[in-house]
């Protein structure tokens, strides 16, 4: 499996434009790291591939509003894509991943745009497998 081609099929499914692998990103170095707005999506199995591979959005390239939102979102939605794949019940000191997922809504409500990796990631969690699994190319 190419895993470049499947992250390219990808970034459709979950309405990015650029993902980075984890394996890409720890190349970066920690200043370049810093600098490149990103945001971690989370373990994902792609079609032809057995093993998950942790995957982050690029969004610097991103039209100017989806950049604010996810800039400012970033934390909600990492603990958003982390809590969805839990398979026990969440900590009461943490928030559900519902109530993460109205606030990242609302934000993006608020800023007339629409973070589509949201609801795709609900469509493919699978928590068992401690993963997002997408079999379309």
């Amino acid at each position: 499996v190419n895993l470049a081609s499947r992250l390219e099929g990808l970034t459709k499914q979950l309405g990015c434009r650029i993902l980075a692998s984890d394996a890409v990103v720890d190349q970066l170095g920690p200043t370049a790291r810093d600098q490149v707005k990103m945001r971690r999506v989370g373990p994902v199995v792609v079609k032809g591939s057995g093993e998950p591979v942790v995957v982050h959005d690029v969004f610097q390239a991103d039209a100017r509003e989806l950049q604010q939102l996810k800039q400012e979102t970033k934390p909600l939605f990492e603990a958003f894509s982390a809590g969805v794949l839990e398979l026990v019940p969440p900590r009461s000191d943490l928030p559900a991943p519902e109530r993460l997922r109205v606030e990242l809504e609302s934000a993006a409500a608020r800023i007339s745009t629409e973070d589509r990796s949201v609801s795709a990631l609900e469509q493919h969690a699978r928590p068992e497998l401690g993963a997002y699994v997408f079999v379309d190319k």
